[in-house]
């Protein structure tokens, strides 16, 4: 079994997400996705390591809502199973088994993540969250809440069902009792109404997306060559990086102290993990794992309608939005209604373009979009403006 593994094949239990099956060139068998779960697996990863999945109970909530996750018998996933999911360097395609001295070894099944997003989950886990996580009781009743600000106190507003003669009411409030606003309640309509709208009046226009567009596809084509450069100096580090492990274990062959051999071990355990990063850097040689229409459509898609995943329904999704489309918490007044809100820079970009005073040069004198995203700008803008619900139901359905 400890030859297998210095071979890079794993030898025990797969982990969810896998599955053994017998592929030619290989011995025995070998690990393979077990799809739905391998995909599930790798939006859980990567959603924590991109910080769309704020904290571990997040991550717990998202498998717990996905019907192929399997439960325990209680039908629940424990933080336990949790934690090791996020610190399996097998879903990066590496085996790491200290106690056999195989420190971050190739592996030969496929891998759900790359390693530099294992990377960014270890330093997450090891790092303190600087945002506020989702709410434990979030739900699909109450969803701008603990988002919403009261206008005059500035405090959260809560919500709750009420009871009365024709049945529940759902309100929003303020329950500061130095506020003059305190227990004044706010229809759940009214204030969610005014959301959508205020949803629909930050979209860009179709000239803003076009600007955006043609920038993001002239820094991409520009990036290549730095990108090129980077790969070659990756590769002049990873020779330098081996160079250093070698002489380590010269040095541990030659030592006489437990301590000292000790000491050197775990500096070519750092080593290896910066070795297996920058392999992965100079394989990538430079070339973008994805075009760019297929790396920033999900971008595009987002800019051009965020009410899409509004309307999702999902909780997960409209808290995405609350933290991709507004830089800080919105304030809403009694009387007045939302308040100016202050946007991320996406937002704030297009507006300024769709202003026409930021002084940055105009479509024509820059490359003119691709066709296939005219169309598709074109397609999304039309669906906006007869209905962001029939929006909602094109692009989920597609």
């Amino acid at each position: 079994m400890r030859a297998r593994a210095a071979n890079g094949y794993w030898g025990f239990g797969a982990p969810v997400g896998y599955r053994y099956e017998k592929l030619a060139g290989h011995t025995g068998k070998v690990m393979v996705p077990d799809e739905p779960l391998a995909t599930t697996i790798r939006e859980a990863l990567e959603g924590f390591a991109s910080g769309r999945y704020e904290t571990q109970a997040e991550v717990q909530r998202f498998l717990l809502q996905c019907p192929h996750f399997p439960k325990d018998r209680k039908g629940e996933v424990h933080p336990q199973r949790v934690a090791s999911l996020l610190a399996q360097v097998l879903y990066a395609g590496y085996l790491s088994m200290p106690e056999w001295n195989l420190v971050l070894q190739p592996a030969k099944h496929e891998a759900l993540i790359s390693y530099e997003t294992f990377t960014r989950i270890q330093e997450r886990l090891d790092g303190r969250t600087t945002t506020a996580p989702v709410r434990r009781d979030a739900n699909e009743d109450f969803p701008p809440r603990g988002f919403v600000v009261c206008g005059c106190c500035g405090h959260p507003l809560t919500a709750a069902w009420s009871r009365g003669k024709g049945g529940r009411y759902a309100y929003y409030s303020c329950y500061q009792k130095d506020c003059a606003e305190s227990r004044r309640s706010i229809r759940k309509e009214t204030i969610e109404g005014a959301f959508d709208e205020l949803l629909d009046s930050i979209c860009p226009s179709e000239d803003a997306l076009f600007t955006a567009h043609a920038m993001f596809k002239e820094l991409w084509d520009n990036s290549k060559a730095s990108a090129q450069q980077a790969a070659n100096e990756a590769r002049r580090e990873l020779e330098a990086v081996e160079g250093k492990i070698g002489q380590l274990l010269e040095r541990i062959v030659e030592a006489s102290s437990d301590a000292l051999v000790e000491a050197y071990e775990t500096q070519i355990e750092k080593l290896a993990a910066r070795k297996a990063l920058l392999s992965e850097k100079a394989a990538a040689n430079g070339t973008p794992r994805k075009p760019f229409e297929q790396s920033f459509r999900t971008a595009f898609n987002f800019l051009a309608n965020p009410r899409v995943l509004w309307d999702s329904g999902r909780a997960d999704l409209r808290k995405t939005l609350l933290r991709l489309t507004f830089k800080r918490r919105i304030a809403y007044d009694r009387l007045k209604g939302f308040r100016t809100p202050e946007t991320t820079l996406p937002f704030k970009a297009l507006r300024d373009f769709a202003a026409g005073d930021s002084g940055l040069a105009r479509r024509g004198r820059f490359e003119l979009p691709t066709p296939r995203f005219v169309v598709w700008c074109s397609i999304q803008l039309s669906y906006r403006r007869k209905s962001p619900r029939t929006a909602t139901s094109w692009r989920l359905g597609a």
